[in-house]
């Protein structure tokens, strides 16, 4: 999966600094300076991502230059932290597949993991290594 880059608007307040994230609602962050609040988004933008990329596409992002921001904010991309797409596509996920069910009884009664199997023979299939 490659990086995800999205602009995010902070704005000082009383010496924290809030951040937003215009094309991702919900997603908001501040820390106690620029600099906190720029580590503080890049952890909020990993941890968004790493739960709305379980169920729907990468949001597009909007260039910064079309952003419209307030006299005090200012703007900054922001990038995905690999771990937390790593650790998103290490994350087993349920399907749905059919057997016959002869076969199913025939595991279950040899005690094979079907889902363990599964993996095997797609990677197998699929000439993956990992």
């Amino acid at each position: 999966m490659e990086s995800l880059i999205y602009p995010a608007i902070f704005e000082p307040d009383n010496g924290a600094v809030s951040v937003s994230f215009p094309d991702l609602q919900g997603c908001i962050s501040y820390g106690d300076n620029a600099e906190h609040a720029y580590e503080m988004a890049k952890e909020a933008l990993g941890g968004y991502m790493a739960s709305h990329l379980e169920y729907y596409p990468a949001p597009k992002a909007t260039p910064v230059s079309d952003l419209k921001l307030k006299k005090s904010e200012f703007a900054m991309l922001v990038e995905v932290e690999p771990i937390y797409l790593q650790e998103l596509n290490r994350k087993s996920v349920r399907i749905n597949a059919s057997i016959p069910a002869w076969l199913k009884i025939a595991a279950e009664k040899n005690g094979v993991n079907v889902s363990q199997t599964l993996q095997r023979a797609l990677k197998a299939e699929l000439d993956y290594a990992n």
